[in-house]
């Protein structure tokens, strides 16, 4: 039987920076999805763990966010990328 997650969004401003920017954290059943790449890293006994925060779209172009986030983005820089891992 299949399990539907839901998916939710955090933002918070990213402090070091001036003027502000902001960072977008999607949270799978509750959970930042940083966390959960985090637990899989150490489970997988990767070093560096946790070196992940959210995307601030300030700082690059990711086009429509729910596109992206959904997997469907024209942009052609993702569509470059994938080409290029066919």
């Amino acid at each position: 039987m299949a399990t539907i997650s839901t998916i939710a969004f955090s933002v918070a401003q990213v402090e070091r920076y001036s003027p502000p920017v902001f960072t977008i954290i999607p949270h799978i059943d509750g959970i930042p999805l940083t966390c959960l790449i985090s637990d899989f890293e150490k489970s997988m006994k990767f070093e560096p763990v946790g070196a992940y925060g959210g995307l601030i779209p300030d700082f690059f172009e990711y086009g429509p966010l729910d596109k992206y986030f959904g997997g469907e983005s024209d942009s052609d820089y993702w569509s470059d990328w994938v080409q290029s891992m066919s």
